[in-house]
């Protein structure tokens, strides 16, 4: 995915619109991604510190999409690959 968006990290936003973790996916988001995004819907804080939390859960690869303006997921399942938008930011 071609993301030329430049974003800043620290500065604060606020996160909204968390995945329900199943809409479209051959494989679920994992609960406790999908909890962690619960968790961030609504609060305010720099993109980093979003990240590292769900990052924290050891599952996947989770970075910010900047062109979209989410944070997104990438998990390897049985030689395919399930990319998830968890959460998005404004």
């Amino acid at each position: 995915m071609s993301d030329k968006k430049y974003v800043d990290m620290d500065t604060p936003r606020t996160f909204n619109s968390p995945s329900d973790g199943s809409s479209g996916a051959v494989v679920r988001m994992p609960e406790v991604i999908r909890k962690i995004a619960l968790g961030l819907d609504g609060e305010t804080m720099p993109l980093r510190e979003a990240v590292a939390l769900l990052r924290a859960a050891d599952i996947g690869e989770v970075w910010v999409v900047s062109e979209y303006d989410y944070i997104g997921l990438l998990i390897r399942h049985h030689g395919s690959r399930h990319h998830f938008r968890v959460i998005s930011y404004k």
